[in-house]
């Protein structure tokens, strides 16, 4: 039995975007692949035995458990844990292996206790989410030279505004950064690889780069806002599915939960086996960050209010056809007027990537997912 959706990942293509990476940041700078959120909804374990293959130097993830999934799944790399560790999760950070993110004095001591090794130091620069104050990761640092069995392997911190145009609040931050460890410097204390370099960073800010720069939404294929195009990216997802009915409806008759759509004319439909319970359709809102978007927000509310913006579209047989009605929980009918359709054909879907339903198959494709057998024990997809 063949699926009636599945996702697309191209593993040749994430791995090309490594390169494309590798080579702007040059072989003295290790790139650290960030496989959180299952690889951005491309499939964790999957895309990460393949950016394994193809170079990574190490992995970040957000939770404990999203290392321990890795971990089980035969990955050796080094694996950051984002999120600061609680003291209570020592005994499965040294299970699996994985470097916490310290932040605190009492977390310390906890890894201490619990011998943990290596760690990596967290430091609030400015985005003021997670992190030690630069003072107080100076101590942390001071306090971990004292002890026996942590080890200090990383200092860190994250850049909150590297996507926007004014990268004036990214520049105090770098000097923060820069200022600690050259305190660390002058005490004597190493602090392994310093890393500070998002995806927009590593491109925009050459000055962040320093041992280390973590690549995120880059790998999969899509540019940060407000980042220069200056890598030969290769966009390795597609969500597809099948055409579950195909039927025609007469003039007049109502398309769909509320009947909020109305044949005007006997209208040819098809119902796709996607909705949003499967993430199609989910944008995220969030609140305008600057005049430039609020004005395009703005222009996009008067052309939905006009009825020139805002239909959704999926692809049948190389055509863009428009979604009918409201968008069901899984199951959404789309319009076939014009279109040679049938019952099994495959249809194209745009799908968020990080709001895509796990339970949809990842089906990796390439060269290198062949090599390194990805699908083996999935069911294969329709051809």
């Amino acid at each position: 039995m063949g699926y009636s959706k599945w996702i697309e990942v191209n593993t040749d293509c994430i791995c090309h975007n490594l390169q494309e990476i590798k080579t702007l940041v040059g072989a003295e700078t290790k790139v650290m692949a960030v496989v959180k959120a299952n690889a951005y909804g491309h499939g964790g374990v999957g895309v990460a035995k393949a950016l394994a293959y193809g170079g990574a130097d190490a992995f970040a993830v957000t939770t404990v458990e999203e290392g321990q999934e890795l971990r089980e799944a035969g990955i050796t790399l080094p694996i950051l844990v984002f999120a600061p560790m609680l003291p209570d999760q020592c005994g499965d950070m040294k299970q699996w292996g994985l470097m916490p993110s310290i932040d605190r004095d009492e977390t310390l001591l906890a890894w201490q206790a619990a011998a943990g090794g290596d760690f990596h130091l967290k430091v609030d620069t400015g985005m003021h989410r997670v992190g030690a104050t630069p003072d107080d990761a100076l101590a942390l640092a001071r306090l971990s030279a004292s002890l026996s069995e942590v080890n200090l392997a990383g200092i860190y911190s994250h850049l909150a505004t590297a996507q926007q145009q004014d990268i004036s609040g990214c520049q105090k931050q770098i000097a923060v950064f820069r200022k600690l460890l050259d305190d660390l410097t002058a005490e004597g204390i190493d602090y392994g690889l310093a890393h500070l370099a998002n995806s927009a960073a590593l491109i925009k800010l050459p000055e962040t780069r320093f041992d280390m720069v973590r690549a995120g939404t880059i790998l999969y294929g899509q540019y940060p806002a407000e980042t220069p195009h200056v890598l030969s990216l290769q966009d390795p997802w597609q969500a597809k599915g099948r055409l579950v009915e195909v039927k025609t409806v007469a003039a007049g008759g109502a398309i769909g939960y509320g009947g909020e759509y109305q044949c005007k004319k006997a209208e040819q439909v098809g119902v796709i086996p996607y909705g949003y319970a499967d993430g199609f359709n989910v944008i995220a809102n969030t609140r305008p960050a600057t005049i430039r978007s609020t004005f395009r927000d703005i222009l996009k509310a008067l052309a939905k209010a006009a009825g020139k913006y805002g239909a959704v579209y999926v692809k049948i047989n190389g055509k863009s056809v428009p979604v009918v009605g409201r968008i069901g929980m899984q199951l959404t009918s789309v319009s076939l007027d014009g279109v040679d359709a049938a019952v099994g054909d495959e249809v194209s879907v745009p799908l968020r990537r990080t709001t895509a339903n796990l339970a949809i198959p990842r089906v990796f494709m390439g060269e290198i997912a062949e090599r390194l057998q990805l699908n083996s024990g999935q069911q294969k997809q329709h051809s």
